[in-house]
């Protein structure tokens, strides 16, 4: 994704920047390096190769193919299928986060938000589609990167640790 937006074949011309396709795909590569940094990083800190679900292992092989799929889409135009990428990742995240107890509220709340201006986008095609797509796929990340910055660190880092250890005392 990174590789087609640096060689993009347009010119940085002023109508590029009020062009929110470019913008969205930026906003899209941004999220998946977000994601991959906070799973990757975060997560397998906490959660041993030997303790993680199937969903865990779903969930993480899935979320970069839908990266992919919403770029690429967005690049074709096909909005919709973009809206409809941007609008599961939430869903994908709660199953992630599931087990996460302090964690799951937050994310059946940003599930539900992003599923329901997923399917107005989708429904109201209007002339302001692409820029609509645009404040969605950025305000979708923002949302994804206050829960990491701001509420992660907090209880859900806690419970993953305390989860974990309770998990080993099992044994």
């Amino acid at each position: 994704m990174v590789y087609d937006l640096i060689l993009s074949k347009r010119s940085l011309s002023t109508d590029d920047f009020i062009f929110p396709d470019f913008y969205t795909c930026l906003i899209i590569a941004i999220f998946s390096v977000v994601d991959y940094m906070h799973l990757n990083g975060d997560m397998n800190d906490n959660v041993p190769v030997d303790r993680r679900s199937v969903a865990y292992i779903l969930v993480d092989a899935i979320m970069p193919f839908v990266f992919f799929c919403a770029f690429v889409s967005i690049k074709e135009e096909r909005y919709n299928v973009g809206v409809s990428s941007i609008a599961i990742i939430p869903l994908l995240l709660l199953l992630y986060k599931w087990r996460n107890k302090p964690s799951r509220k937050f994310f059946v709340f940003y599930s539900f938000g992003s599923l329901t201006i997923g399917a107005i986008l989708i429904l109201v095609e209007t002339s302001l589609a692409k820029q609509g797509l645009l404040l969605f796929v950025g305000v979708s990340m923002l949302i994804y990167f206050i829960y990491i910055a701001c509420i992660y660190p907090k209880k859900p880092l806690e419970f993953d640790k305390h989860f974990i250890k309770e998990e080993e005392k099992d044994y």
